[in-house]
């Protein structure tokens, strides 16, 4: 019995835990939110040529596939495998209104 008991309780803690995760990092961003916010880096670092240059990408195809990250977004291994050119961007200043 504290088999079972210990199996239901560890099913119900990944459960409940695997749920806290994703609201954590799902809080507050719509997956466009985070689209916009590459397209903008993307665009901040040159456009798709330059970045695909960056990455080392060949020049036949290379910047087409940058380019459908503004469409679909940068892929998360793409942002680890370099974090030199995607991670900790600075923002540019925003203009007051008038």
């Amino acid at each position: 019995m504290r088999a079972i008991v210990s199996q239901v309780n560890t099913s119900l803690i990944n459960k409940v835990f695997a749920f806290s995760l994703n609201v954590v990092f799902n809080a507050g961003m719509e997956p466009d939110a985070f689209i916009a916010m590459d397209r903008e880096l993307i665009d901040r670092l040159g456009g798709p040529a330059k970045v695909a240059e960056l990455l080392g990408f060949e020049k036949k195809g290379g910047a087409q596939r940058v380019h459908n990250w503004k469409e679909r977004g940068i892929p998360p291994a793409v942002k680890l495998a370099h974090p030199d050119v995607f991670l900790n961007q600075p923002m540019p200043a925003k203009q007051p209104g008038p």
